[in-house]
């Protein structure tokens, strides 16, 4: 996520993302999978992740959301 949305130096959490651009955590997510799934480069390594406990932080984060069953289908079709 971090790369999608253009940070390369440092890693940041989804919450510290959503906390920069002035969204809720939900929003920032969402706002970000719309773009990763739009680009090849950033999708195919999203689809990797298959299980939550691959999430490195999963505290600041929307965990659920990432890994829920049918989002995870729509990313396999």
């Amino acid at each position: 996520m971090n790369l999608a949305l253009g940070y390369t130096e440092e890693f940041y959490s989804l919450k510290t993302l959503a906390e920069k651009h002035d969204m809720s955590m939900e929003a920032m997510f969402d706002f970000s999978l719309d773009y990763i799934q739009s680009r090849e480069c950033f999708r195919k390594e999203w689809d990797k992740m298959l299980n939550p406990s691959e999430c490195p932080l999963t505290n600041d984060c929307v965990i659920d959301k990432c890994f829920k069953k049918s989002h995870n289908v729509q990313l396999q079709a």
